[in-house]
């Protein structure tokens, strides 16, 4: 008899696994001698938000890979823990909208993670196309997907996918999630996800 596949998890990696945005908002701070901070950001929209152009998000993002965020990333707390868990009763798959630019830094800092890792999808083309998560998840078979955007949890649930919203960001605190759970922290992503049920 074959052993049941374990059920695949797609999870994003920006301020679901690392935190990413207030650390770039620190850099953009001290750049620009105006406080900015992630509590402010009602998008990552930097480009709007900022009032500057890609190529100097692009030179941020670079700035806060090469200051230790590829080799000691900044976890969430409970990411590591509940993730290595998971990765013992599911497969786990990392779906970031990053850059494909950045795909050895991302990489590093899945490595840093410790568990197994079953595939690695960054969705942002050369072009800077990016390629719905819902599409991928249905390609790929992905029954879930833990993602800090209320648009694509709410597209992932439209395609049939299980969707968990993730935290309590400003940029995610007040769109309609009709479809779609929210996991307000790793704590609750393992009481969902891994907690038995009680008799």
């Amino acid at each position: 008899m074959s052993r049941r596949r374990k059920p695949i998890i797609a999870i994003d990696w920006d301020d679901v696994v690392v935190q990413t945005t207030a650390a770039i908002c620190r850099i953009h701070s001290r750049r620009s001698g105006a406080l900015h901070r992630a509590s402010d950001m009602i998008s990552h929209d930097f480009c709007n938000l900022w009032g500057t152009g890609i190529d100097y998000v692009i030179q941020v993002m670079d700035e806060h890979f090469s200051s230790g965020a590829t080799q000691k990333p900044r976890f969430l707390p409970g990411a590591v823990e509940v993730l290595r868990e998971l990765s013992l009763t599911h497969r786990l798959a990392v779906v970031t909208a990053r850059h494909v630019r950045w795909d050895a830094v991302t990489k590093e800092q899945v490595q840093a993670l410790g568990c197994r890792i079953y595939a690695i999808h960054l969705c942002t083309d050369e072009n800077g196309f990016t390629t719905d998560k819902a599409l991928i998840c249905r390609e790929y078979g992905y029954e879930t997907i833990i993602d800090d955007h209320v648009s694509t949890t709410n597209m992932c649930a439209a395609a049939g996918i299980q969707s968990f919203v993730f935290g309590r960001y400003q940029w995610n605190r007040h769109g309609k999630i009709p479809l779609v759970r929210r996991a307000y922290n790793w704590r609750h992503v393992h009481e969902i996800l891994l907690s038995k049920p009680r008799d």
